[in-house]
């Protein structure tokens, strides 16, 4: 049996004391508040983003500026999930997008003076943001078509809902609109005033699941389908990969490995010994 050295204890206590932390080290406490199609939590759209590439759908991350849209139009669709940022430029690259042919799904439950500014006005509860922002409402259908084929009600939030609007009303409850849509030269825009009913916390309340394959139409026809991560930070390249990935857990474990090598090659474990005779 080899002799416990010194040295081979300082090891062995250091890889212990790594392990320890390692696994008592207490987990995340907050919920990540994004509406992102990466995001897990309740409040995040990826159910949304994978239960539709499973079911054909030609799925995509959007993480670039949407000037970048002028090399798509017809046959595309933009799935934009509250961002908490919109500069008014891009409200016209984006209205470019349609009236080249695309497609907007814009689910928000914040309001933009400057968004789709002549055809929408949102109407905000500050009382349910304070008071209860978990409760939810059943919205029902306000006409026949291919948005409310199938549905009886969806469930959504009463945070904010449509004020006024220049297109066809798809859903309301008794608040308001929560769900209109219009024509943009050969595009079209849907406008939904909630984010409860695409997050994974209510994407299978109700008939909420049905309404976002509706609005995307089938998936022979739907085209490609973007989810728009570029509001929400994240960017393309090396840069945007580094800031999503657990850089510094990932360059904690290399650098510790790297040490205790290092350590190993540096100096002899135990006394010296001769080679065995052949």
């Amino acid at each position: 049996m080899k002799r416990l050295t010194p040295d081979r204890l300082l090891v062995i206590a250091s890889l212990v004391i790594f392990l320890l932390v390692a696994f008592l080290s207490p987990g995340k406490q907050e919920r990540n508040p994004l509406p992102s199609s990466y995001n897990s939590d309740p409040a995040g759209t990826r159910a949304s983003y994978l239960l539709a590439g499973s079911l054909g759908y030609q799925v995509g991350r959007w993480e670039e500026p949407l000037s970048g849209l002028k090399a798509y139009a017809e046959g595309t669709t933009m799935v934009v999930a509250g961002p908490l940022a919109w500069p008014p430029s891009e409200s016209d690259d984006l209205n470019a997008f349609a009236q080249r042919g695309g497609r907007v799904i814009l689910f928000s439950s914040f309001g933009y003076s400057w968004f789709f500014r002549e055809q929408l006005q949102m109407e905000p509860n500050p009382e349910a943001f304070l008071s209860e922002p978990e409760a939810t409402l059943l919205a029902y259908p306000q006409g026949l078509g291919r948005v409310t084929a199938g549905i009886e009600t969806i469930e959504v939030r009463p945070l904010a809902w449509w004020r006024s609007h220049r297109g066809v009303a798809w859903f309301g409850h008794s608040k308001g609109l929560v769900v209109v849509g219009w024509r943009v030269g050969k595009g079209t825009v849907y406008a939904i005033s909630d984010l409860f009913c695409i997050s994974n916390q209510g994407l299978n309340e109700a008939d909420n699941l049905l309404l976002f394959l509706n609005l995307l139409g089938p998936p022979e026809k739907a085209g490609r389908v973007l989810f728009d991560e570029y509001h929400h930070g994240y960017r393309g390249g090396l840069a945007g990969l580094a800031s999503r990935a657990p850089v510094r857990r990932l360059a904690l474990q290399v650098g510790l490995m790297m040490l205790v090598v290092v350590y190993s090659a540096a100096r002899p474990f135990g006394p010296t010994r001769p080679l065995p005779l052949p």
